[in-house]
């Protein structure tokens, strides 16, 4: 509410007009009419008095003197005039000025009070647009779970009979499969076409059958009242089926054909079939045939990079429940992060979407009159993407049910893909959280060593300014902070040093984790050399690249080059307590 005092600076009291004004002049007027009414004594009138006067101001230094007067009165009313002129005037000027300041406040009022009007239309009509979505958006959900519900109800009868058919045509592939493997070690002859043969057919009937299983499931999460509800109720009946199994181990039966089902499984089955979707991948899909067989497979150590990827897991304990429930948490994480490190706009050939599998503790809540107990029994999943950060007041919102950072209308982000995977999550009583990783400044040590047996030490600084990570040389080890000291044309996105003489050897040291890279006897040919370090910075220690440099041959001449990566982005940490050995 605008209020408009009265007294205000613009105002101009009534008492101030009245006393600024010229004045008349009675002075000059009064002893002017004097001196007239003695000229005027020389005429023969008959006056009373005028003889006296005229026999006293007649006198020589008498008259004089009265005409000094009049002339000093005179002089004393023209600067009196001039100055009280030049005081109206200033007075005047003030006025106008103040006026002018009245009118502008008002009309600066006026805007302000048609701004405020016009914003409060704007967030009447955005606060209607947001129900309006919210409602439209909740009555879809609503619709598409009463969808999914008539799909699963009456799809039971030709889910069975595919899931028949497909277990019926994996039994036959594998046991080809064996028979061909038998023959091949007894030295009968075989064609290497068949055993690729028989792979592939065993790897699609086994995808259709995944494929199937993983829709059924989706189906039932999805008209579940209460996802996290639905996901913890199956736990316990998994967990009492995995104890029957340990009470059975020494019977050595075994209980998963007669419940149907395996009630545990690795962390790297669920993460191979999630990547089904993804890459086509040879590797993986040999392994995921494979674990399939031999489930000690997913518990080695698995280490796999493409251009889309870079995985890495550990050996890890078995998780309980579904495993299509993870594929489903990692599926959604995956999509997140393949579209938000699309859409950066300056791009590295090193990006890649890191995924790291490890055994970690996971705080607990505990009854007992200690705060919280560490348990050693958590799975850590690790994705991490590229992408821009994502703003703080929004890292807790992200997972609610119709919260989308993609602004654009166009694209198909209703917030239910992180809502999905927070619900997941809640069920297996685990954490997920989404943590901002940030580029640092970073100095290295570079040391060239030449054919001709000399080496040369160079001093780099690496730090992102201006959305772009740039690099510039120091003079020493001691001038860390001064690449902000560092003139534009002297800083850039890589270093390019060149020698006529080949170059041999190379060692980088990063000096803030005193990491040493080296690489020796280099060719003199054109030779890229690329590595990835492990970035101290990061936590989860994950194999993200902290520079990229190369070695080529051009026109006789060596060219070295250096260039600082950048690894700004968001990481994904989802942690998931395993089964209790």
């Amino acid at each position: 509410m605008l209020k408009i005092n009265k007294h205000s600076e613009t105002s101009v009291p009534s008492n101030e007009l009245n006393r600024k004004s010229l004045g008349f002049p009675w002075l000059s007027l009064l002893f002017s009419a004097f001196v007239l009414l003695i000229f005027t004594s020389q005429l023969e009138m008959e006056i009373p008095f005028l003889s006296i006067i005229s026999d006293l101001i007649y006198l020589p230094t008498h008259l004089k003197a009265l005409l000094i007067c009049l002339a000093l009165i005179y002089l004393i009313d023209i600067l009196r005039f001039q100055r009280c002129k030049k005081e109206l005037q200033t007075h005047l000027n003030s006025i106008n000025q103040r006026l002018k300041q009245t009118w502008k406040q008002k009309n600066k009022q006026q805007f302000r009070a048609n701004t405020y009007s016009d914003h409060t239309n704007k967030l009447k009509s955005f606060i209607n647009d947001k129900l309006i979505e919210y409602m439209d958006f909740d009555e879809k959900f609503i619709h598409f779970k009463g969808i999914a519900s008539e799909v699963r109800h009456n799809g039971v009868i030709s889910y069975d009979k595919i899931n028949i058919a497909l277990n019926k045509a994996i039994e036959q592939q594998r046991f080809l499969a064996i028979y061909e493997q038998e023959s091949e070690q007894d030295g009968l002859h075989t064609i290497d076409g068949n055993n690729q043969q028989t792979e592939g057919l065993l790897y699609d009937y086994q995808s259709a059958k995944d494929a199937i299983n993983y829709l059924w499931d989706l189906l039932d999460l999805s008209t579940a009242e209460n996802m996290s509800l639905y996901i913890g109720n199956k736990l316990i009946e998994y967990e009492e089926n995995y104890f029957q199994t340990q009470l059975n181990a020494n019977q050595h039966t075994d209980t998963s054909l007669t419940i149907g089902y395996h009630p545990t499984f690795y962390p790297l089955q669920a993460l191979l079939m999630s990547l089904q979707l993804f890459t086509e991948s040879e590797e993986t899909k040999h392994l995921l045939i494979n674990g399939k067989i031999n489930s000690e497979l997913f518990n080695q150590p698995f280490n796999f990079e493409n251009e889309q990827f870079l995985i890495c897991t550990e050996s890890t304990n078995e998780l309980l429940g579904n495993p299509n429930h993870i594929v489903l948490l990692l599926e959604n994480l995956i999509k997140n992060a393949q579209f938000f490190s699309n859409k950066i706009r300056h791009k590295q050939k090193s990006d890649r979407i890191v995924i790291k599998i490890s055994s970690t503790k996971l705080e607990m809540d505990s009854d007992s009159e200690d705060d919280s107990e560490l348990t050693n029994d958590a799975i850590s999943f690790s994705i991490y993407n590229r992408g821009n950060n994502i703003a703080d007041e929004e890292l807790d919102q992200i997972f609610k049910l119709g919260y989308t950072t993609r602004r654009k209308k166009d694209v198909h982000g209703r917030g239910l893909g992180l809502y999905f995977a927070k619900e997941i999550v809640k069920g297996y009583q685990g954490t997920i959280k989404a943590i901002n990783i940030n580029s640092k400044k970073i100095s290295f040590k570079l040391v060239l060593g030449l054919a001709s047996g000399e080496s040369f030490i160079y001093y780099i600084q690496c730090q992102k300014l201006k959305e772009r990570m740039t690099s510039c040389f120091l003079e020493s080890e001691n001038s860390i902070d001064n690449i902000q000291n560092q003139e534009e044309h002297t800083l850039s996105n890589n270093i390019k040093i060149e020698y006529d003489i080949p170059v041999q050897s190379v060692q980088i040291m990063n000096l803030t984790t005193e990491q040493i890279f080296s690489a020796e006897e280099l060719a003199s040919n054109n030779k890229s050399i690329q590595t990835w370090v492990d970035n101290r910075s990061v936590k989860n220690d994950l194999q993200l690249p902290e520079w990229e440099m190369s070695l080529n041959v051009f026109k006789k001449k060596q060219i070295f080059t250096f260039k600082a990566l950048d690894i700004t982005g968001v990481r994904f940490d989802v942690n998931i307590p395993s089964v209790i050995e």
